[in-house]
């Protein structure tokens, strides 16, 4: 039997492997520290913007710097989306859906989120199908004013459709 050597003063030696976790620890931190430089910038500048546009307001506009007026753009546009995905899509859709109208097919729907208002364009075999879909939706409490904006009866095709456009608010 060989003799055990327990040796409890000897300094551990380093491995390869130590050193490229000690060097990807390291990068890490750094690309931590980088971003953290990034987002604290980012922070200066959304409170100078907030200070101008909270600030006191004199008759006197202000020249805005360039960056400025792209986040003011981009503000401006993440209302656009807010207010787009604020439209009661599903009470919407449900009241459009509950008339069952067959002669007319629905092409497009398109809202007017400011206006709270959708834009409905559809196709009718004929008038009467038309105006019946106008006084339905017309008849639907979803619906608060429903106007029939433009029609024309395509006299090209044999069957001669209605084509129509009708502009709803909503409550």
């Amino acid at each position: 039997m060989r003799p055990l050597s327990l040796d409890f003063v000897r300094e551990p030696q380093a491995s390869p492997v130590g050193y490229l976790l000690l060097a990807a620890g390291l990068l890490a931190a750094g690309l931590v520290l980088f971003a953290h430089l990034g987002l604290t910038g980012q922070v200066e500048r959304y409170k100078e913007l907030a200070a101008n546009v909270a600030g006191p307001r004199t008759g006197q506009a202000r020249a805005l710097p360039v960056a400025v007026k792209s986040e003011q753009e981009a503000l401006t546009q993440a209302r656009q989306v807010v207010d787009h995905l604020a439209v009661p899509w599903g009470r919407l859709f449900a009241a459009l859906e509950q008339i069952d109208e067959k002669d007319v097919a629905l092409l497009t729907i398109a809202p007017e989120v400011q206006k709270r208002q959708i834009r409905v364009y559809a196709e009718a075999k004929n008038l009467a199908a038309m105006l019946s879909y106008h006084k339905r939706l017309e008849d639907d409490p979803v619906f608060s004013v429903v106007s029939l904006t433009e029609h024309e009866v395509q006299v090209r095709d044999p069957q001669q459709p209605v084509r129509f456009n009708i502009t709803a608010t909503w409550r």
